[in-house]
């Protein structure tokens, strides 16, 4: 097995590619780590963590927030951020325990942002294929409260269009939407972040119409910072093309 450390753009992604001897399968996304699950084995926590597996290769998109639940170890790694208070999470009481941050009950503070200082990390700054059919696509932020901040999406070309996985969209999941046309002018499905946590619902609303009727996106796989206003209204938007994608769940894509 070969391995391929760290593409890397700042406050965005940590990936991983991993090459594996095993015969080529289905497309399928397997989610490491978020703040939502069906899973009672799974510690919940505030990031984002997917593996994704395509043409018999092993992707290691993101490393979520906390080394100690996604790597147990003995001793700290990387370096920490700010703190969430729990009114960051907008609750949507209406939902099912299972789509909730925290089950509902959030923490009274949640760490943000943890990066790791050991590995071989590579800069990337364009669109890039990394491996036949297998894109990082690079964007930065034009949005005030993320301002200049890079983004980099992974995006695999499909039978069906685009699969895309996002972090956290701080460039604006129709910025990444736009760039990734430079791959394949459809995209199949979105899985990760939409970074709608504080968006006001009204803009929500607006969002929800356009993936669903401009960017016609075939199915819809949302999870950490989408924000639990965006997953009731995604859900009710995509109805059974909205895929539950909390920790633990694997996906497979056709």
């Amino acid at each position: 097995m070969k391995f391929i450390r760290g593409l890397f753009a700042p406050v965005a992604i940590l990936f991983t590619l991993m090459f594996s001897g095993h015969a080529l399968g289905k497309d399928r996304v397997t989610i490491l780590y978020d703040a939502f699950s069906d899973n009672k084995t799974v510690t919940k926590d505030w990031g984002f963590s997917a593996l994704v597996e395509h043409d018999g290769k092993r992707i290691l998109f993101d490393t979520g927030n906390n080394p100690d639940i996604y790597v147990p170890s003995d001793g700290a790694n990387g370096f920490g951020g700010g703190e969430l208070p729990p009114a960051y999470f907008r609750p949507e009481p209406s939902l099912s325990g299972r789509m909730r941050y925290f089950d509902g009950a959030y923490p009274e503070h949640a760490r943000a942002g943890k990066l790791y200082d050991t590995g071989h990390f590579v800069l990337v700054d364009k669109l890039t294929e990394v491996a036949p059919g297998i894109f990082l696509v690079y964007t930065v932020s034009r949005i005030p409260r993320t301002l200049e901040l890079p983004e980099l999406t992974l995006a695999i070309k499909g039978p069906h269009g685009l699969i895309l996985v996002d972090g956290c969209s701080h460039s604006g999941i129709e910025e990444i939407l736009q760039a990734a046309r430079a791959v394949d002018p459809h995209t199949h499905i979105v899985f990760g972040g939409l970074h709608l946590v504080q968006t006001p619902v009204p803009d929500i609303d607006k969002l929800v119409d356009s993936l669903k009727n401009k960017w016609k996106l075939d199915e819809i796989a949302p999870g950490h910072c989408t924000g639990e206003p965006a997953f009731l209204r995604l859900q009710k938007a995509f109805g059974d093309d909205y895929l539950y994608a909390g920790a633990g769940t694997r996906l497979e894509i056709p």
